[in-house]
């Protein structure tokens, strides 16, 4: 790891919305910037000047994403699976999302909530972790399938999840260990229900688990 945390006045300003990946973490200051620490960034936080008004981050492996106030996503870094979610190599506005309410990164891939309850994901596709019932990368957001009604996204690194408006949660995507919750082991290439979960209102996915908490 490149880079140690160091306590700094920029980090201790953060809103608390913040995120990580391996090497680098990001967080949202008060006044709306974006502040990177880590590899790339070095051991302090420093403004990443070209995202302002930035509400939410999410980072992945060489790349991380930033929602806006007016609904927009932006990301920057490498991607070379469509993690920028614009169709091209550069860093730029995520391809067709002007209302995200809701953003989610890990290492190869994203995934945006829409403020009328549909998700959308775009990067790397094995496993099924995009949800819309393919293997391939998607370089801009495809829909995921059955998802109208989600308030909430989390991510893992071959998995996804959603929390739905009825306190239920749906999972998609690499399902070995049990980390889609629905009884099985096997992929998952649309999303299915977390068995007796009715009363959710967040969940967290990791790389090998996922955990929610109930009303």
């Amino acid at each position: 790891v490149a880079g140690t945390w160091q306590p700094a006045a920029a980090c201790r300003e953060a809103t608390g919305l913040v995120d990580g990946s391996a090497d680098r973490s990001c967080a949202v200051g008060d006044a709306g910037e974006l502040l990177c620490w880590g590899l790339g960034f070095g051991a302090a936080p420093v403004a990443v000047e070209e995202l302002t008004e930035v509400v939410g981050v999410s980072v992945g492996d060489g790349f991380g994403c930033a929602r806006h106030a007016n609904g927009s996503v932006r990301c920057v870094g490498s991607g070379p699976h469509g993690q920028l979610g614009n169709g091209g190599s550069a860093g730029g506005a995520v391809v067709g999302l002007d209302d995200a309410v809701d953003l989610g990164s890990r290492p190869e891939h994203s995934c945006a909530g829409r403020a009328g309850g549909q998700v959308v994901c775009w990067g790397r596709g094995t496993w099924g972790r995009l949800g819309n019932g393919d293997s391939q990368s998607a370089a801009t957001p495809v829909v995921v399938s059955g998802l109208v009604d989600a308030t909430h996204v989390s991510l893992g690194a071959l998995h996804s999840c959603a929390v739905r408006m009825n306190g239920r949660v749906a999972c998609w995507g690499r399902g070995d260990h049990g980390r889609l919750g629905d009884g099985t082991t096997g992929i998952a290439w649309v999303p299915v229900e977390v068995v007796g979960l009715d009363d959710a209102i967040a969940v967290a996915a990791g790389a090998e688990r996922t955990c929610a908490v109930r009303a």
